[in-house]
C-alpha cells in the first residue's frame, strides 16, 4: 500500500513539473559564426530571450549573474585593448 501511495505522489509531482512548461525548450543553433536561439521553430531575438529569462525565478538569478560577468569581461577587454594600443604606439 505504501508503494502505491508513494508511486502516486511521485507520478503526480512528475506530471506537475512537465505540465508547467507550455512551450518547447530553448535550443541554440550555430549559423556560421553566430548563435541563434530557437524555440518551437521560431528564432528568438535578444530582447525576447532576456524577457523570458527574467520572467522565471529560477533563471532570473542566473541571467543577472551572467549579465554582470559579461559586462566585467567586455570592459576588461576594452581596457586591455586601449592599453595595448597605447603601448604599441
Amino acid at each position: 500500500m505504501k508503494r502505491v501511495i508513494l508511486l502516486g505522489i511521485f507520478s503526480f509531482l512528475l506530471l506537475l513539473g512537465t505540465s508547467v512548461q507550455l512551450s518547447g525548450p530553448i535550443t541554440i543553433e550555430k549559423k556560421g559564426h553566430q548563435k541563434s536561439y530557437v524555440q518551437d521553430g521560431k528564432s528568438l531575438d535578444a530582447k525576447k530571450l532576456a524577457s523570458m529569462l527574467r520572467s522565471d525565478d529560477a533563471s532570473a538569478k542566473n541571467y543577472s549573474i551572467s549579465k554582470t560577468n559579461s559586462i566585467v569581461a567586455v570592459s576588461s577587454m576594452g581596457v586591455g585593448t586601449v592599453f595595448f594600443g597605447i603601448g604599441f604606439i
